[in-house]
């Protein structure tokens, strides 16, 4: 069988990994002619695009053409979930991905936002004071939306591993998923987002 590739990205809508693996992938053909590349736009980023790499590699066992790989990544791309608490909104202002307007009142309340990420956008889901509090929303946010077992869940954090690992002891308690990963951002993530983070990525089926 001919050698493939599969580069699976994080959404173009805020890197610039997809572009470069576009252009990656046209140098390639004279340095390595015979094998094919696909590139592949996960649409997310963080825990919710790890899983789409996860279940890409997991599928990519003896036998298994480029096509099956791909597809299993794109199904569960548009599966995976992602819900996260931020201690502010000052950080995801500066990248323009929410007003200042938003940030200045969450600040003057003491709000600490809780969003979900879908197709390349942040959108608010609820405004909670305190981080035990969004902990349990995020809990039952993860209920309501997680559908039949088994369930995959990546806890993330931002330099908060004491606070994921209190939201990974409760979701193992009340879900016993069939998979269960924390997971810390990266700097480079760090820097959009602020530190103070938590939240979960999630999805069901095998």
């Amino acid at each position: 069988m001919a050698p493939n590739i599969l580069c699976v990205t994080l959404s173009a809508r805020f890197s610039g990994q997809y572009h470069s693996a576009q252009v990656a992938k046209e140098l390639a053909k004279e340095a390595i002619p015979g094998v094919t590349i696909e590139i592949l736009d996960s649409g997310t980023a963080a825990g919710r695009s790890g899983f789409v790499v996860l279940a890409a590699a997991r599928e990519a066992r003896p036998g298994s053409g480029l096509a099956e790989v791909v597809e299993r990544a794109r199904q569960v791309a548009r599966e995976v979930r992602l819900v996260a608490m931020v201690d502010t909104l000052s950080y995801l202002v500066r990248g323009g991905h929410v007003p200042r307007a938003a940030a200045w009142a969450s600040a003057l309340l003491r709000i600490k936002p809780i969003l979900t990420l879908n197709d390349g956008d942040v959108h608010p889901l609820a405004r909670i004071r305190t981080t035990a509090r969004a902990i349990d929303r995020m809990l039952r946010i993860l209920e309501e939306r997680a559908g039949k077992p088994p369930l995959h869940v990546a806890v993330m954090h931002a330099d908060a591993l004491e606070n994921a690992l209190v939201l990974k002891g409760r979701i193992a308690a009340a879900f016993a998923p069939a998979e269960l990963l924390v997971t810390e951002f990266t700097p480079v993530m760090g820097a959009h987002i602020g530190p103070g983070l938590i939240g979960v990525a999630f999805y069901s089926g095998a």
